[in-house]
């Protein structure tokens, strides 16, 4: 959209055209190199676990401190652990970090 914006102040209609390709080749390139691999099934669950109201916190990470993870969680006492690929002794830092007063 912004290269676009741009083709059509600077050029006109055929930059806003030319900008708008430019744009829309930028977006699936990076979309291509960017891709996390989360699958379909995944973001499909996720949404149906989250409910209208609320908030979801999503963590996509490789490494990660748990002991500082589970510190700033402590800050969503009351949150709810949907889902998680941590270890059993990591997710029961963050069960307590969520339960502490």
């Amino acid at each position: 959209m912004w290269t676009g914006l741009l083709g059509l102040i600077v050029v006109g209609p055929i930059g806003w055209l030319a900008g708008m390709g430019v744009g829309a080749g930028v977006g699936a390139v990076t979309t291509k190199v960017v891709d996390l691999e989360i699958p379909d099934e995944w973001v499909g669950w996720f949404k149906q676990a989250v409910h209208d109201g609320t908030t979801a916190v999503v963590i996509l990470v490789e490494h990660v401190h748990v002991g500082e993870l589970a510190a700033e969680a402590a800050r969503f006492q009351g949150a709810e652990l949907l889902y998680t690929t941590l270890p059993p002794e990591s997710i029961t830092q963050l069960l307590e970090a969520f339960a502490a007063d």
